[in-house]
């Protein structure tokens, strides 16, 4: 439950855009979990997927498809291929490709 009440904080600072800082809680629920429920459980996939958003809110977007894609991995093995919020994830991924893309081209 500890951990549950760091990623609601993880999502106010985050709606606050204030990433890096999301970005603290999100690490600190990532190792209550992490201890707790093991690197392959469900909301390990949760927060892989919100430290993904906030580092492309930072623009750091390699890190955001790190984080995002071992959510996905995650979310795949438990769910398989019909994954929660499967739509929406892909979405994201091809905007973040563009993202990656123009900040190439510069």
């Amino acid at each position: 439950q500890v951990a549950i009440c760091y990623q609601n904080m993880c999502a106010n600072f985050g709606y606050a855009k204030q990433y890096e800082k999301s970005l603290e809680y999100y690490r600190t629920s990532y190792d209550i979990f992490l201890s707790f429920l093991g690197p392959d459980h469900p909301n390990m996939g949760g927060v892989y997927l919100g430290m993904g958003s906030m580092y492309n809110e930072l623009g750091n977007y390699l890190e955001a498809k790190k984080y995002i894609l071992k959510s996905v991995e995650i979310l795949r093995k438990t769910y398989g291929d019909d994954y929660p919020y499967r739509k929406e994830i892909e979405e994201g991924l091809v905007e973040l490709e563009e993202k990656m893309a123009k900040q190439k081209e510069k």
